[in-house]
């Protein structure tokens, strides 16, 4: 038993002990006695066996990822397995194009998927040059119109946003959809990404 338990018993016992001693007793044995109280009314808690959902949503990132990799790399490389072709920020072409966002994906995490803000990037400007986001952003109005950057930023800035496993099956059936539209094959680009 608490020593503050003891004290708050010892006050009630003794009236002669001052109120203001009492009282913060009393102060500091209350959180004591409530988890006590709770812990014998509730019964204990029970983990249901099943997937675990950190699991769960991991893979579903993974799947969102290779869907979304699979869309940009069809527009800009010309096949979803390829990965040659022109970097979007500077007119290097290489073999190895990588994923590049507009925005950093921690920074915006509601455009990590987005195929309008992700395009091929060589490895220069997508590490090194963070991403070069003046060119990007260049590159991106002049592909899909002016203003089209403008609008991604005006969506980085709507705040707060995190993923949840709403969120990330919203993006997996919408990626699903767009990939179907163009023709791709989903059960391939998904074989890969486990592979």
């Amino acid at each position: 038993m608490s020593q503050w338990v003891k004290a708050w018993e010892y006050c009630i016992a003794h009236k002669e002990v001052p109120d203001i001693l009492r009282r913060y007793a009393a102060k500091r044995a209350r959180p004591i006695l409530d988890k006590k109280a709770r812990s014998k009314s509730k019964p204990p808690i029970r983990i249901p066996k099943g997937k675990d959902p950190r699991v769960e949503k991991k893979a579903l990132h993974a799947d969102c990822e290779a869907l979304c990799k699979a869309l940009v790399f069809h527009r800009d490389c010309g096949d979803w397995r390829s990965r040659s072709g022109k970097c979007i920020t500077c007119p290097a072409w290489t073999d190895t194009l990588q994923w590049g966002h507009f925005i950093e994906r921690q920074k915006a995490p509601e455009l990590r998927y987005s195929v309008q803000a992700t395009a091929g990037q060589c490895g220069t400007c997508n590490g090194m040059g963070h991403g070069r986001p003046w060119e990007f952003e260049a590159a991106i109005d002049k592909r899909d119109g002016d203003g089209t950057a403008k609008g991604l930023i005006a969506l980085y800035y709507k705040k707060p946003f995190s993923w949840n496993k709403t969120n990330l099956l919203k993006w997996r059936s919408t990626l699903i959809a767009s990939c179907e539209l163009k023709g791709l094959p989903v059960a391939a680009i998904l074989d890969r990404r486990a592979a």
